[in-house]
């Protein structure tokens, strides 16, 4: 039986009077990546956000490992559990390296100062996402395309054991969608590290690529969630949307676009 890395027991969550999920029980275990999937307004964000701790059910319970995550001290968590936010907001001015370096602040004790072996993490992560020979420059400086792609460097960085994404390919061109995607899922799939993801997607396709398994959020507190390949199906994705989805054969299998 796989290890659950996160679970949840009859969980809800409610955002200004909308029932995001109900009495909702989920296991994410290590080696599997999870994509969450629904309308704008669905409450993903809402969801993902409760899942990481950082804001409260309505009822229910978020275990961490075989521990209440209510019950871990915020530094344990960020060791285990790493976020990538839908918008990059730099509260401080910093250089590429500085910002990269911020995903090591959870390992770190009180006063002490990234060693050695922190910067060769940075620098690994920043040249996995292509950003190596940019350590200097100012955050400011970047496009939106490079800011997204030094946000996944920081998480990177952090190492943690799940990591938990909203909307990642945001202002990525396809290259960098594909190359930053199978990143992830090397190390998702990389056996002794024991990680897991889920990753908030607009595109199915990249969801039928990368994930092998699915949240579908419906609205009203409806959700389904399994296997992807049990899932992705015109037929489930036409309700889900609200607009007709069609398959169509590509090379490494079906291709879902808009009817």
């Amino acid at each position: 039986m796989s290890q659950a890395l996160l679970q949840t027991k009859a969980l809800t969550v409610e955002i200004g009077g909308k029932t995001v999920c109900r009495q909702w029980d989920v296991s994410i275990n290590i080696g599997q990546r999870w994509g969450l999937l629904g309308i704008n307004g669905s409450g993903k964000t809402t969801l993902l956000h409760t899942l990481a701790g950082l804001r409260e059910p309505a009822q229910g319970e978020i275990r961490l490992g075989e521990t209440l995550l209510t019950e871990l001290p915020r530094r344990t968590i960020a060791q285990k559990i790493g976020v990538l936010l839908q918008a990059d907001d730099d509260a401080f001015p910093g250089t590429v390296m500085e910002t990269t370096l911020s995903g090591r602040h959870p390992w770190l004790g009180q006063w002490q100062w990234e060693g050695e072996n922190d910067r060769m993490l940075a620098l690994a992560a920043l040249n996995d996402v292509g950003l190596n020979g940019v350590e200097q420059r100012q955050v400011t400086t970047l496009s939106g395309g490079e800011r997204r792609r030094l946000a996944l460097a920081t998480l990177l960085t952090q190492n943690p054991q799940l990591f938990l994404l909203d909307e990642p390919t945001n202002h990525l061109d396809p290259h960098h969608q594909i190359s930053l995607l199978d990143q992830l899922s090397q190390r998702v799939a990389d056996a002794t590290t024991e990680r897991a993801s889920l990753m908030i997607l607009h595109d199915i396709n990249l969801a039928t690529r990368f994930c092998s398994h699915l949240i579908l959020l419906f609205g009203q507190g409806e959700v389904l969630c399994g296997p992807a390949k049990d899932i992705l199906t015109t037929a489930i994705l036409t309700r889900l949307y609200g607009h007709p989805v069609i398959a169509v054969e590509g090379p490494n299998g079906p291709v879902f676009l808009p009817g």
